[in-house]
C-alpha cells in the first residue's frame, strides 16, 4: 500500500503543482488587470442610478461592499441550521455581535482614525451595522412570536424580549427629529441603545457572564469604555499642559467691505482658539470644540470644525475655525460674541482631535479645489499647505485653482482678508488663482452690469451659478500633468464632477472628497449646525 501511494503522490504530485502555480498565475493577472485598468477607482466614481436622489451618491463600490456585508450576514445566518429553535437563537446571537462596534459610536475618535477610517466609512459601517442588527432582531422576536406560546412570554426573558423588539422599533425613528434637533436626537439614541443592551443581558437565559451572546455585552461595554476612556485622555493631554495657560476660544465678528465701509456679518463668525498644547497642523484637519460656557448644555455638546487656518503670536499657538449661524450650539456661540465683544481673553474651550486624513495634493502638477458655501474652511488650509511646500521645492504643483460658489455676494467676506493673504504669499510664483461665484444676494454695483468682476490679477469674481463639470473640463483641456481635484461642496457639484472624471477615463486625473462637505451640516460627524 505505501508502495501505490509513494506512486501516486508521485503521478499526482506534478499535476498538483501545475494546478496550483496555473491558478495562482491566473489571479495575479486578473490582479494586475484590475491594477492597470483602475477598476476599483471607476467603481468608486461610477453612481449606482443618478435618476434616483436617494441612490445618487451611492456608488457601485459602496454596493459592492454592502452586498458582501449582506451576504456574509445571509450565510450565518443560515449555515448549519437544522431547525426553528436554532435559527431563533442564531438571529438573536448575530443581531448582539452587530450591536458591538455600534459602542463606538459615530463621532470620529482615536480608534476609528488609526483604523485607517474616514469619517464617511466610519458613519456609513455604523448604520449598516446598526440596520442589519435591527434586522435580525425583529426577525428573532417575530419568528420567536409565532412558535412560542403565549405563557412563555410571562418570564423575566420573555418580558425583556418585548421591550427589545420595541426598542428597536424605537431607535430608526429617532432619525426624524435628526435635522430639527440633533443634540436631542443624539441624547435619545444612545439611551435607547444602552436601554436594548440592558434588556438584552436580562434576555438571555444563561446565567454564565460569559456565556454567548452575554460576551458580546461585555464586549460592546468593552467598547463604549475605551472610547469614553481614549477620548478623556486625548482630552485631557491636549487641553492641560503644566505651565500653559488653558485653551481658550474668542468669537470675532466678521466685516465685509463694501465701497469704503465695511458691513458686519450676521451669518458667520471667526472662532480663534487659543491651543493650551500645540501641534503641527495638517491640510484637512479638523477638531471637536466644546465651550462649556457658552449656555444651555454646551459643556456635554462637542461639534466639529475644520481648520480653516492657524497662526502663532507671542509664542501663543492660534487655530481659526469657521461657524456658521445655525440652531443650537453656534447660535450660542454667536451670543458669546455679542457679550464680550471681542474683548478680553476669550471663553475657555476644550479641543478634542485633530483628526482628519491628509490627501496628498502636493504630488500632483495641477490641483483643482472646489468648494460651495461653509465648504471653504475645508480647502483653505490646503492651499496654504501646497504654497508653502512650493517654496520649499516640496511639491510637485504646478498649478492651484480654487472654485468657491456662495449664496449671497456677503459671505465672501467670511474669508476675503485670508484670501488677499495667501495671493500677497503667492506674488512671486503666481501659481494661485481664484474664481468666485455669486448667485444671489448681490451688494456690488457691477453685479447687475457685467457677469464678472476682476478683483485683481488672479482673482475673478462672477455672478452666476458654477458649473463645476465645465470647469473641470476646461481646466484639464489647458493643463496637462497629474491633476487632482478636491471637492468640498454640495452633493450636485460632486456628482457632476464625479462623473465628467468616469466620462474621460483618464488615468491621470484622480477626485478627492474631504470628510464631510456642506450639505451635511446637520448629521452627526459633519461641519457644526
Amino acid at each position: 500500500m505505501y508502495a501505490v501511494a509513494w506512486y501516486s503522490a508521485a503521478l499526482g504530485g506534478p499535476l498538483a503543482a501545475s494546478i496550483v502555480i496555473n491558478i495562482a498565475l491566473l489571479a495575479f493577472s486578473i490582479l494586475r488587470y484590475v491594477a492597470d485598468r483602475d477598476i476599483l477607482r471607476y467603481l468608486s466614481l461610477k453612481q449606482v442610478w443618478r435618476g434616483v436622489r436617494l441612490f445618487r451618491t451611492v456608488t457601485w463600490l459602496d454596493l459592492v461592499a454592502a452586498a458582501v456585508f449582506v451576504s456574509a450576514n445571509a450565510v450565518a445566518m443560515s449555515y448549519d441550521i437544522r431547525d426553528t429553535p436554532g435559527f431563533i437563537r442564531r438571529s438573536g446571537v448575530l443581531s448582539v455581535v452587530n450591536m458591538v462596534p455600534l459602542f463606538l459610536g459615530t463621532r470620529m475618535n482615536v480608534i476609528a482614525s488609526g483604523c485607517g477610517l474616514s469619517l464617511p466609512a466610519y458613519i456609513a459601517a455604523h448604520r449598516w451595522l446598526g440596520t442589519m442588527a435591527i434586522l435580525q432582531g425583529l426577525t428573532h422576536a417575530a419568528v420567536s412570536l409565532a412558535t412560542k406560546t403565549q405563557g412563555g412570554f410571562e418570564e423575566l426573558s420573555g418580558k425583556a424580549g418585548i421591550v427589545i423588539a420595541s426598542l428597536l422599533v424605537a431607535i430608526p425613528l429617532t432619525s426624524l427629529i435628526r435635522r430639527r434637533a440633533y443634540e436631542t436626537f443624539a441624547f435619545v439614541h444612545f439611551a435607547l441603545a444602552a436601554c436594548a443592551a440592558v434588556f438584552v443581558y436580562l434576555h438571555t437565559p444563561s446565567s454564565h457572564v460569559l456565556a454567548s451572546p452575554r460576551r458580546y455585552l461585555i464586549a460592546a461595554a468593552g467598547c463604549l469604555g475605551l472610547t469614553w476612556t481614549v477620548r478623556l485622555g486625548l482630552a485631557v493631554y491636549r487641553n492641560v499642559r503644566l505651565g500653559a495657560p488653558a485653551s481658550r476660544a474668542t468669537v470675532h465678528t466678521i466685516a465685509f467691505e463694501l465701497d469704503e465701509s465695511n458691513i458686519p456679518l450676521e451669518d458667520a463668525v471667526h472662532i480663534h482658539v487659543r491651543l493650551s498644547r500645540p501641534w503641527n497642523v495638517r491640510a484637512g484637519q479638523y477638531i471637536y470644540l466644546t465651550v462649556p460656557w457658552a449656555g444651555g448644555a454646551s459643556v456635554a455638546q462637542s461639534h466639529p470644525f475644520y481648520i480653516a487656518w492657524w497662526y502663532r503670536v507671542n509664542d501663543d499657538n492660534y487655530i481659526v475655525l469657521i461657524a456658521q449661524r445655525r440652531r443650537g450650539f453656534t447660535e450660542r456661540i454667536f451670543r458669546i460674541r455679542d457679550i464680550r465683544r471681542n474683548s478680553g481673553p476669550g471663553a475657555r474651550a476644550l479641543v478634542d482631535g485633530p483628526y482628519g486624513k491628509e490627501m496628498s495634493l502636493e504630488a500632483y502638477n495641477n490641483v483643482l479645489l472646489f468648494a460651495t458655501g461653509i465648504g471653504i474652511a475645508g480647502q483653505l488650509s490646503h492651499v496654504a499647505q501646497l504654497l508653502r511646500g512650493y517654496y520649499d521645492c516640496g511639491v510637485k504643483t504646478k498649478r492651484v485653482t480654487l472654485f468657491w460658489q456662495v449664496d449671497s455676494e456677503i459671505q465672501l467676506g467670511w474669508v476675503a482678508d485670508r484670501m488677499q493673504q495667501l495671493l500677497e504669499q503667492d506674488e512671486k510664483s503666481q501659481i494661485l488663482h481664484i474664481n468666485l461665484f455669486v448667485v444671489g444676494g448681490f451688494l456690488s454695483q457691477d453685479a447687475g452690469t457685467t457677469g464678472f468682476v476682476n478683483r485683481g490679477k488672479r482673482i475673478v469674481v462672477m455672478y452666476k451659478a458654477m458649473d463645476a463639470a465645465y470647469l473641470t473640463d476646461v481646466e484639464l483641456g489647458r493643463h496637462g500633468g497629474r491633476t487632482v481635484v478636491s471637492l468640498c461642496a454640495d452633493a450636485k457639484t460632486v456628482d457632476r464632477v464625479r462623473g465628467l472624471v468616469r466620462r474621460r477615463g483618464d488615468a491621470k486625473v484622480h477626485v478627492k472628497c474631504l470628510e464631510f462637505c456642506p450639505e451635511t451640516v446637520r448629521h452627526p460627524g459633519s461641519l457644526p449646525a
